[in-house]
């Protein structure tokens, strides 16, 4: 439960046996992962190298769930910000159809009706607001409404994994499926990144040539920064602890 989602290498050796390498292991936030290993008598110095397929569905239980790529989560051209549109790719999973992307926007300036990202997606046929969002293993959806507390950006995700049906009793609260994700860690080595989006109705397209232009300007930038926590002299391991931080201020106007 401490690994950080992702791929891994699992090497394998006893005396007497030959040395086993399991190649491509995909470790997620939800359910556990077995990796089956057989040892050859022989010699020590003799590795076998075996490549894991990469499951979409889990095998553990009776759950059905779906991880989606980190690579779309991280590069899809939302209408916004939030991850959760990754999560509307997933079968079983269907968003509101009168909100752009499918997802209900989180910026109360942009409209007048209610802030309530994620209250509108269907998982698996349960109805509107019984599903359940769940950051790094913490429930964030609202009590009052069934929003989505923690919004986060493609950039701020390490893995969005969605749980249609035989949800596993540490989901009991929920009514509906489950979506799991887990925020970006830092890592040994420094990273970042700048980004920039910008909207303008002129470029908006409508069909019928009659609908009037929306006058919304929108500009979304980000920063972000990670690493290990690294002071020389002080704390000099710097593969012990590390941090990762992102700031996206936005800014609209008519």
């Amino acid at each position: 439960s401490s690994l950080n989602p992702g791929k891994y290498t699992v090497n394998v050796s006893k005396d007497g046996f030959e040395q086993t390498s399991t190649q491509s292991v995909t470790v997620a936030g939800v359910g556990l992962t077995n990796v089956d290993v057989s040892l050859a008598v022989g010699k020590t110095n003799i590795v076998v190298t075996v490549n894991a397929d990469d499951d979409l569905l889990s095998k553990n239980g009776s759950d059905v769930s779906t991880t989606v790529d980190h690579n779309l989560v991280l590069n899809l051209p939302y209408p916004e910000r939030s991850s959760l549109e990754a999560s509307l790719l997933v079968p079983g999973v269907q968003g509101d159809t009168l909100q752009p992307g499918g997802i209900s926007t989180e910026n109360p300036n942009a409209y007048t009706s209610y802030v309530v990202p994620g209250a509108s997606i269907i998982v698996g046929g349960a109805p509107p607001g019984t599903s359940s969002v769940v950051v790094d293993g913490s429930d964030v959806t609202q009590a009052s409404y069934a929003r989505t507390g923690v919004n986060l950006s493609g950039r701020e995700v390490q893995e969005t994994t969605v749980i249609v049906t035989g949800l596993s009793a540490r989901y009991g609260r929920t009514g509906g499926g489950v979506i799991v994700q887990s925020s970006a860690p830092g890592t040994k080595d420094y990273h970042g990144a700048v980004t920039y989006r910008h909207t303008d109705p002129y470029f908006n397209a409508f069909p019928d040539g009659n609908t009037a232009r929306s006058a919304l300007h929108e500009n979304y930038y980000g920063f972000y920064v990670g690493g290990p926590v690294w002071i020389p002299k002080l704390y000099p391991n710097r593969d012990k602890t590390f941090f990762f931080v992102g700031v996206e201020p936005a800014r609209m106007n008519n």
